[in-house]
């Protein structure tokens, strides 16, 4: 068998992104050949890092034409918009629960047996 080579990381990217775990296994690298390689890749503009360090994927850093490889992304205001409304709907579900919660709590205390009112007001 051959030794591995930033080649053989850079074949195996081309299937997809992949955390470094799946690196090691797939070519049966210890962490700190993996991680070396990995580095090179990255310095060498070959490789992109995606996530923090738990989560983290490497894929192949490709070339789009006429943009590069490399451009900033920005939020924009309707990110925080985005964001504000979801922050908005599950505050509405933490209530609907609560409601709910206090439904399920009365219907428990009512009389096993008789009768039941038809309408009952808010």
């Amino acid at each position: 068998m051959r030794p591995t080579s930033l080649a053989d990381i850079l074949l195996l990217l081309r299937s997809g992104a992949a955390p470094s775990p799946d690196i090691e296994r797939g070519l049966g690298l210890s962490q700190s050949t993996a991680s070396r390689y990995l580095r090179q890749g990255i310095a060498e503009k070959r490789i992109v890092r995606l996530g923090t360090t738990k989560g983290a994927r490497y894929a192949l850093l490709r070339t789009i034409e006429s943009i590069g490889s490399v451009w900033p992304l920005h939020r924009t205001f309707l990110d925080l918009k985005i964001g504000l409304i979801l922050k908005k709907l599950d505050s509405i579900n933490a209530d609907f629960r609560t409601i709910a919660s206090t439904c399920a709590t009365a219907l428990e205390r009512l009389p096993s047996s008789g009768a039941y009112p038809t309408h009952v007001g808010v």
